[in-house]
């Protein structure tokens, strides 16, 4: 579920929206629906009143309650409808007919008295009364009616049998008669069977005395329908309601289509099998970290650190001993505020504090801003003064060193547009002459999507590292960033995820890209330059380059205990300090003699970038 959280967040929209729009058209629909108007009369039952059940018959129910209950399911329907229309003339007059009946009429029985409520309801008031009141009695009419029928058809049945009875006497009689002999055998049966039907019309006309002729409804109307008892009902509230709960139902449909059908990348571990490309690390979302005024958080600087590692272990950097001088990293992202500022300033920072040198280098020339990160401004010409200069201008004169030890600036200088030829000219001198002197150049570069700057800088570079923001992960510009790398820069390339949801545990993740040695070239193209004006170390005084990271496996000492903020403030001297070089991080740890040699000061005024023992 953590994969899709980014992407119903993104589609969450549809849910409000569709519950929005489908209740303004519940609520439109029930406007323009006329008022209806609902009336009610009340019936009683009663199973005890005299002469509402025929004797010797079985009875429905027993109690008045149950009888109600039977007959309010019995009014709405067609049978009963039908013949309450035909017997009001009324009904017809008034327009209506049976299914308008059956539709327009309910009867409901209480759950504590054995009463039966009848309500009509239809846009008339007029109307609504005539209904009610129009079945509540034509159904105590058809009770009444059915009762009679039956006890009628029961009275014909017994004055049929005694006719019977009577015309088989006649018959006996008659024969006798004709007999005219007591005392013939067949003159004993004959009186014997007279007998016995004088018994049977004896009996039938004791059951026939019993009948009632006329029969009466035990159920019947006590409270009929008037104009004051009339209400009126508007369906708008149930209309919206419904709708809302329609749209919100198709909202949640059209949320999980769109996130079903958003090509995201949905977690570190998709890295390598969609983008092809390395995974060196994540930052966690930290909304609390503002540029130039907070420290990082001390899980910050352990990612941070953990990722300075990766970008070796990955082989996005080359191994220290492998080179003889110091990598270049190109800190990019397909497009913009994906957070490729912050991340710079945040290896620079881990690096440095694992007893590396860095330069940052503001390569972002249309909107130089990486200066802001480290809370300086910008002093001397700057990258684009230097790539616009023609008196043979060296890196030294454009970098200026920053409140945290171990870091160098070259920022952008004045913002330009088209600066990509004068970048293809001067730029790959530029980084070789910092390489020369540091452990790390960290170029913080434009959008890939943006311009072809980004591409430019890529193939001058030791490796990349493509900054994508957790939260607008779209697979297809990450794999139009990546087919840029892929095809123009042919260098070893890593991702970084950032602001990603934090995790309390097992967040730590890293995998490298196995390509094969055609697709990925992973030497740069040596630049043979000279220093220039000679302000930056000569022939044979270039400093060892400190290693960026330990390359041992010995934790980088934590930015947060040594009070290092991410982006430094206050003010520089004018003469920048002069220290003694600190020994390698790693073999210092290992109890290991260090063969790089101690730089102090000499009559010559240092470089920027060679950094001594202050006196």
């Amino acid at each position: 579920m953590k994969r899709y959280l980014s992407s119903i967040k993104r589609y969450f929209w549809a849910i409000p929206i569709c519950l929005l729009l489908g209740s303004l058209a519940g609520f439109a629909f029930g406007k323009a629906l006329p008022v209806t108007f609902i009336a009610t009369s009340t019936m009683m039952v009663d199973v005890n009143l005299p002469n509402t059940y025929i004797p010797g018959q079985q009875q429905v129910s027993s109690d008045s309650l149950t009888r109600a209950t039977n007959y309010a399911a019995e009014i709405p329907t067609r049978l009963v409808m039908t013949a309450i229309y035909q017997a009001n003339a009324a009904i017809n007059k008034a327009g209506y007919t049976v299914d308008d009946l059956l539709s327009d009429v309910s009867a409901t029985p209480s759950l504590t008295t054995a009463s039966i409520a009848i309500a009509a309801t239809t846009t008339k008031q007029s109307d609504s009364i005539l209904l009610a009141n129009a079945v509540a009695r034509g159904f105590e009419n058809y009770v009444q009616s059915a009762l009679q029928q039956r006890v009628n058809t029961e009275i014909q049945t017994l004055q049929a049998q005694i006719a019977i009875y009577q015309k088989q006497k006649l018959t006996d009689v008659t024969q006798i008669q004709q007999i005219n002999n007591n005392a013939d055998v067949r003159v004993g049966l004959l009186q014997s069977d007279m007998a016995d039907m004088t018994r049977n019309i004896g009996t039938l006309q004791g059951q026939l005395l019993q009948l009632p002729t006329t029969m009466q409804s035990d159920v019947f109307v006590v409270g009929i329908a008037t104009p004051p008892g009339v209400a009126t009902s508007s369906k708008t509230f149930l209309l919206t309601a419904a709708a809302g709960v329609v749209g919100l139902m198709l909202g949640s449909l059209l949320m999980l289509i769109l996130v079903f059908l958003d090509e995201r990348l949905r977690g570190a571990d998709q890295v390598k099998e969609k983008l092809g490309l390395a995974y060196v690390g994540g930052i966690f979302n930290y909304k609390d970290l503002k540029s130039g005024s907070l420290r990082p958080p001390a899980k910050m600087v352990q990612q941070l650190s953990d990722i300075g590692i990766n970008l070796r272990l990955t082989g996005v950097l080359p191994d220290r001993r492998d080179s003889s001088q110091g990598a270049v990293l190109l800190v990019t992202s397909a497009r913009a505020a994906e957070g490729k500022t912050t991340t710079a300033v945040g290896l620079a920072m881990a690096i440095a504090s694992g007893g590396g040198t860095v330069v940052v280098v503001d390569g972002n020339l249309n909107h130089p801003a990486t200066h802001l990160a480290f809370g300086i401004s910008p002093i001397g010409p700057g990258l684009h003064g230097l790539l616009k200069s023609t008196g043979g201008e060296t890196a030294d004169s454009a970098v200026q060193r920053s409140n945290t030890p171990g870091i160098w600036l070259l920022a952008g200088g004045t913002p330009a547009d088209g600066s990509s030829l004068l970048l293809e000219r001067k730029l790959p001198a530029i980084l070789d002459q910092l390489s020369k002197k540091t452990d790390v150049v960290i170029i913080d570069g434009p959008p890939l999507l943006s311009g072809a700057g980004a591409s430019l800088m890529a193939t001058l570079v030791n490796g990349i590292v493509l900054v994508i923001d957790a939260r607008h992960d779209e697979l297809s510009i990450l794999l139009r960033a990546k087919d840029i790398l892929h095809s123009l820069a042919h260098k070893p390339a890593g991702v970084i995820l950032n602001r990603l949801p934090r995790q309390r545990r097992n967040y730590y993740y890293a995998t490298a890209y196995s390509a094969r040695k055609s697709d990925v070239v992973e030497e740069s193209v040596p630049v043979q330059l000279s220093n220039g004006n000679g302000n930056g170390p000569g022939k044979g005084q270039r400093l060892d380059p400190v290693a960026a990271l330990p390359v041992v496996k010995v934790a980088p000492p934590a930015m947060a205990s040594s009070g290092v903020p991410l982006t430094p403030g206050g003010s520089y001297p004018k003469e920048p300090p002069i220290y003694e070089l600190p020994q390698d991080a790693a073999i210092r740890q290992m109890n290991l003699p260090s063969s790089r040699p101690v730089q102090r000061r000499t009559d010559s005024p240092p470089s920027p970038l060679q950094p001594g023992r202050e006196k």
